[in-house]
């Protein structure tokens, strides 16, 4: 939606650089990572694969029309129609949902991070989720995969851990 209305107002280098954000940094760092998972589905991922790469062609077209013709496709995609956006795709609530999961695993990265701890190494968790303990209890295999963990305890709250480092975010505790 936001790349169209860019390109309808002529703000090329601001619809390319929408279209490169959201494929690095929703669609490869978020949307691949999670379908690796047990829930993968590859009908939604290549759906979700054709429609980036109709809102890349402007930009690259020759990378794009390889990678179409490397799916299997028949047309070229230059002959393709432009992605439409259907709000009825759009699920709000799933999507306040995600961002829970996508926040926490987040956090934890960084904290990684500022702490220099190697990403290979396995770490163990304890998340006192609240009011969102069942989404961080439904997506606790996509979080423990997503940032290494060796275990992940899920409860809706306990004591502080004292000798544990904290994370806060929106009513979440993580240790």
């Amino acid at each position: 939606k936001t790349v169209t209305r860019l390109l309808e107002e002529y703000r090329f280098s601001e619809a390319g650089g929408a279209t490169y954000d959201f494929f690095w940094s929703i669609f490869c760092d978020w949307y691949l990572e999670l379908s690796k998972g047990e829930k993968k589905n590859p009908i939604v991922l290549a759906r979700v694969l054709k429609t980036m790469l109709r809102l890349l062609h402007p930009f690259m077209p020759f990378v794009t029309e390889t990678i179409w013709s490397n799916l299997g496709e028949q047309k070229m995609l230059i002959g393709e129609s432009w992605p439409e956006f259907d709000k009825s795709l759009v699920d709000e609530k799933v999507e306040k949902e995600m961002e829970t999961v996508l926040g926490i695993v987040s956090e934890i990265r960084a904290l990684r991070v500022d702490l220099n701890i190697n990403a290979g190494v396995k770490l163990k968790t304890i998340i006192y989720g609240g009011a969102k303990i069942n989404i961080i209890a439904e997506n606790s295999e996509a979080i423990k995969r997503l940032v290494n963990l060796a275990n992940i305890k899920i409860s809706q709250k306990g004591p502080a851990i004292k000798s544990s480092l904290r994370i806060y975010l929106h009513g979440i505790e993580i240790y």
